[in-house]
């Protein structure tokens, strides 16, 4: 002979069953939410030895011109560990004057530049980005390298335990022209705040509460 066995779920182990999917859906999404980040100023601080000499007789300065005005504010999400945005900041333009040889050895000092970049997201923030520029001296048209920028990329903070880098390409100049500088942001920590919602475990025990004192409540007839 066969039974059959039927299983009716009470209202109370109903309340439990949603209030355990629901824990875990909501931790999901929370696990899932995205960081917003706002780019709003982008600013070049050149070292003392960028400039235009009157005569390139005996010049002191390069020939090297920073400019932050194609930078528009940005906005954007990174939703994980690892994803990262790219966006144009600015154009360096390398034009020293072949004249009298070309780059001399009074040009090769005092070249570093930085960026500072304004984040209004996440947190209210400037990072500065730093860069050492190295010039070699002779002509800018013999095909060589004459001017390099190498980046060093900096790790910033947010909330409780957030992080983000900030870098930018190394740019290699073998003659006269301008090019565009690329900043990349790196999600590199997510922010546990961000993330703080009641774990499925929590919400199961309140369920069973609840589920225990329906069962208490009708043996009592109260």
């Amino acid at each position: 002979m066969e039974h059959t066995l039927t299983y009716n779920q009470g209202p109370f182990m109903k309340l439990f069953n949603r209030a355990v999917l629901a824990a875990c859906l909501f931790t999901a999404a929370g696990a899932a939410s995205a960081t917003a980040f706002s780019v709003t100023n982008a600013v070049f601080t050149p070292g003392s030895g960028y400039g235009s000499d009157s005569s390139e007789t005996g010049g002191t300065l390069l020939g090297v011109v920073f400019a932050s005005n194609v930078f528009s504010n940005m906005s954007f999400d990174l939703s994980t560990v690892g994803s990262t945005k790219e966006f144009i900041i600015g154009t360096v333009n390398f034009n020293e004057p072949n004249g009298i040889g070309g780059i001399n050895s009074n040009e090769l000092d005092n070249l570093g530049v930085s960026l500072a970049l304004t984040f209004a997201a996440p947190g209210n923030v400037i990072n500065t980005v730093l860069a050492a520029g190295i010039a070699s001296t002779g002509s800018v048209q013999d095909g060589a390298i004459d001017y390099t920028l190498r980046w060093v990329p900096v790790v910033a903070n947010f909330g409780n335990s957030g992080a983000y880098s900030i870098s930018f390409a190394d740019m290699d100049f073998t003659t006269n022209g301008s090019k565009n500088l690329t900043a990349r942001v790196t999600l590199t920590a997510a922010d546990t705040a961000a993330a703080d919602v009641p774990e499925p475990a929590s919400l199961a025990l309140l369920g069973i509460g609840l589920l225990g004192a329906g069962v208490l409540r009708r043996r009592t007839g109260k």
